[in-house]
C-alpha cells in the first residue's frame, strides 16, 4: 500500500520505513542468544543439563511453534476454498484473530526463557521479545484489521467477527 501511495519516493522510503524496522525487532529477539551463549549460572563451564524451567521454555516456545503451524495450516486451507465475503472463524481462528501471531509470540516468549532458565537470574536482553511483540500487537495487526475491514464484500462479516473475538490473546 505504501508503495503504491508514495509512488517514487517509496524506495528511498523502504529502507528505514521497511527494512530498518524489521531489523530492530530482528534484534531483540535475538537478544537472549547473548545470555544463552554466557555460562551458565553455578555451574562449573561446560556444564550441561536442563532443569524444570528450560523443559517449560522449551514447552512454551514448541507451543507456540504448533499454534503457529495450525493457525497458517487453516489460514491457507482457507485461502484456497474462501468465497468473497468470507471470514475465518473457525478452530484457532475462533480464539484469536491473529492466532498465527499469537504462535510467533509464544515461540518468542519461549526462546527468551530458555535464556532465562540458563542464566538461572535476570538478564535484560530477555526483553529483546518486546520490541517486536509490542509493535505487532499495537501496529501491526491493527493495520491487518483495518485492510480485512476495507474489504467491501467482508466488511459486515468481519466487523462481527471483530467484535467477537479478541485481536490476538
Amino acid at each position: 500500500d505504501l508503495r503504491a501511495e508514495l509512488g517514487w519516493l517509496w524506495y528511498p522510503l523502504s529502507l528505514p520505513v521497511a527494512y530498518g524496522s524489521q531489523q530492530g525487532m530482528l534484534l531483540g529477539l535475538t537478544l537472549p542468544l547473548r545470555a544463552l551463549f554466557l555460562p551458565r549460572a553455578g555451574a562449573p563451564p561446560g556444564a550441561a543439563g536442563l532443569g524444570a524451567a528450560d523443559a517449560a521454555a522449551a514447552a512454551l516456545a514448541v507451543l507456540g511453534l504448533e499454534v503457529a503451524r495450525r493457525a497458517d495450516a487453516a489460514l491457507a486451507a482457507f485461502a484456497a476454498t474462501r468465497k468473497p465475503g468470507d471470514v475465518l472463524d473457525a478452530g484457532l481462528w475462533r480464539a484469536s484473530r491473529h492466532p498465527n501471531h499469537l504462535g510467533e509470540q509464544l515461540f518468542w516468549v519461549g526462546f527468551a526463557g530458555l535464556a532465562l532458565a540458563h542464566r538461572g537470574a535476570w538478564d535484560p536482553c530477555c526483553l529483546g521479545f518486546l520490541l517486536n511483540h509490542v509493535p505487532d500487537t499495537l501496529a501491526t495487526l491493527p493495520l491487518i484489521d483495518a485492510r480485512m475491514a476495507s474489504d467491501t464484500k467482508r466488511v459486515r462479516n468481519f466487523l462481527k467477527y471483530e467484535a467477537a473475538v479478541p485481536l490476538i490473546y
